[in-house]
């Protein structure tokens, strides 16, 4: 009996620091943009901000029947400090492509003019019994 209660309280113990985290990366450490230029976008207007158009691909070639999708690319200033000066990109399916091998995702980002570098994706893997 003693061992399974510690398994519970293992599991609820991930489960809050999982649940932490989450909200520390989505309020406090950037601004957090649509992607610019949809498939609904009829004229762009930058008003004085540049788009930077990029690709990211993600695949896993060590499990490839789990392959996980890019849900957030993080694109900061060098040596930011401030919340202004980091921004994630919420990514979507327009110009998405995926196949079994994994996924190419066109980023289509609205920026002020100057330097950026960008630092990574978050991802994740989503089937009905697995999430990772």
């Amino acid at each position: 009996m003693h061992l399974k209660t510690n398994k519970s309280i293992q599991g609820k113990l991930r489960l809050l620091m999982l649940v932490a985290v989450s909200a520390l990366l989505f309020t406090g450490c950037a601004t957090v943009h649509d992607m610019s230029l949809t498939k609904a976008t009829k004229t762009l207007e930058l008003k004085g901000k540049g788009l930077v158009l990029m690709s990211m691909e993600i695949s896993n070639q060590y499990k490839t029947d789990f392959q996980p999708q890019i849900f957030l690319a993080y694109v900061e200033t060098p040596d930011a400090k401030e919340k202004a000066n980091r921004h994630n990109f919420k990514t979507d399916m327009d110009g998405t492509v995926s196949s079994s091998n994994g996924s190419r995702y066109l980023l289509r980002m609205e920026l002020a003019p100057g330097r950026y570098v960008v630092r990574g994706a978050s991802c994740n893997y989503k089937s009905s019994l697995l999430s990772g």
